[in-house]
This record gives C-alpha cells, sequence and structure tokens, in this order.
C-alpha cells in the first residue's frame, strides 16, 4: 500500500499534535450545512380568508406546528404577518416571498437551537 510521507509522518504524533485545521469549516459552513439538512417548508397555495382564518393565508405543516402567513388582500399595502400555531405572532414583512424566506429561517433556528455543538477532543 502506497501511503504518503504527510499520513505517516502524523501516524507517528501524539493526538494532541495532530493537525485537525482541515476540518475547522468556520460557524457560516457549519449554519449553511445546518441549512442544508433541514427539509424545506412546503407552503399550501394563496387561500382566500373563511371562517377559522379569516385573511387571505398559505399555510406550511411541520411536525412542530403550523406556520401560517396571512395578508389583507384589499388593502394597497398589505402587511404579510407570519405565525405560529405554537409561539402565536412571529414577525411581519412587505412580500409573501420575504416572510416565507423569515419563516423558513425561524424554523431552521428551532431545529439547530435543539443541537449540540460538535467539540473536537
Amino acid at each position: 500500500m502506497n501511503i504518503p510521507e504527510e499520513m505517516r509522518a502524523q501516524a507517528n504524533q501524539s493526538p494532541e499534535d495532530v493537525d485537525l485545521s482541515m476540518f475547522d469549516v468556520g460557524a457560516a459552513r457549519i449554519e449553511e450545512l445546518e441549512s442544508a439538512l433541514i427539509k424545506p417548508l412546503k407552503w399550501t397555495e394563496p387561500r382566500k380568508g373563511h371562517i377559522y382564518i379569516p385573511y387571505d393565508h398559505v399555510i406550511a405543516e411541520t411536525p412542530m406546528g403550523n406556520f401560517e402567513i396571512t395578508w389583507k388582500s384589499w388593502k394597497s399595502h398589505a402587511n404579510y404577518d407570519i405565525n405560529h400555531s405554537y409561539f402565536d405572532y412571529i414577525g411581519s414583512c412587505y412580500s409573501l416571498e420575504e416572510a416565507k424566506s423569515a419563516a423558513q429561517q425561524y424554523h431552521n433556528n428551532m431545529i439547530t437551537s435543539c443541537l449540540q455543538s460538535p467539540e473536537v477532543v
């Protein structure tokens, strides 16, 4: 077997001396990887208001509760309000796409806040 000289040299080092810099991807990369592992929210088509949700809305169902984005379509400058079935009002945006993106980020943060950071021993 042909083992590169660099690997052979590291094999003879104590664990404290092994260079782990190739595994140091930084916080931004870790956040990117975590977000890539989380499924995107699946939204319904826009619906008109009814007795249970009086405003126009879209819904994304998750195992951790539903996200609802509601707006008053009859207003010329409608706000898109984001609500969660367990956490109530989350925030408001000026477009439906912004609101969906904000809900996704909130969802990602809920999940990643439950994870432990990996520690290098």
